[in-house]
């Protein structure tokens, strides 16, 4: 499936990932409410993003929002009914959903280990522990699960499953430490992720 996503050319701060997903392409003269309705979802947001679910559409296509100043990204994202445990799964690491207070603090430090240097960390900090505490929200609240690759206690890489439509969950923000990337985790949790994800909303496509 293609996207269409739509933003404005300046670069949004870090929060810049909340966007209105449309069926179809606005016309012209809709893209003016659909702004002003983002901003009423958004009302902390300084950027605007809208993104456009049709998979027959290229960057030209959607003259109501190129006209209205945003920039066009046209992405390919896959989508599933089912998923399959990798060829060679590495065991290494343990795969569990993030419960504990210690596991959801490791969560906001391990969004953080891939800014380039101290600086970056300290300014992303705020950003990154709201985030988590929003991702744990959605946990309890039991509209998704944040999974996470631990060493021992330690946690190396971690995802989210959440509940976007009745029978449809989607991967979100998927990150691993710097120092285990490439280590094929990614494939072996999504598998475990979906499974849980299966039992709890029974979804049919992720």
């Amino acid at each position: 499936m293609t996207t269409s996503w739509s933003e404005p050319t300046t670069t949004p701060p870090s929060g810049g990932g909340n966007y209105l997903l449309l069926g179809a392409a606005p016309a012209p003269e809709e893209t003016a409410d659909w702004v002003r309705r983002f901003g009423v979802e958004f009302p902390r947001a300084r950027h605007r993003a809208l993104g456009v679910d049709d998979p027959t559409l290229g960057g030209e296509d959607v003259p109501g929002l190129t006209g209205a100043g945003f920039s066009v990204e046209v992405d390919a994202v896959m989508t599933a009914t089912t998923v399959r445990p990798p060829g060679r799964p590495n065991g290494e690491a343990t795969c569990r959903p993030l419960t504990s207070d210690a596991d959801w603090e490791q969560s906001a430090q391990l969004a953080l280990s891939g800014r380039p240097d101290v600086a970056a960390r300290e300014r992303d900090r705020a950003f990154s522990t709201a985030r988590s505490l929003a991702h744990r929200r959605l946990a309890e609240l039991g509209a998704g699960r944040r999974f996470g690759a631990f060493l021992g206690d330690r946690l190396v890489a971690q995802m989210g499953l959440v509940s976007a439509s009745p029978g449809l969950a989607r991967f979100r923000d998927v990150e691993t430490h710097p120092e285990f990337r490439r280590r094929a985790w990614r494939q072996r949790w999504s598998t475990t992720s979906a499974a849980t994800a299966s039992a709890s909303w029974i979804p049919t496509r992720w």
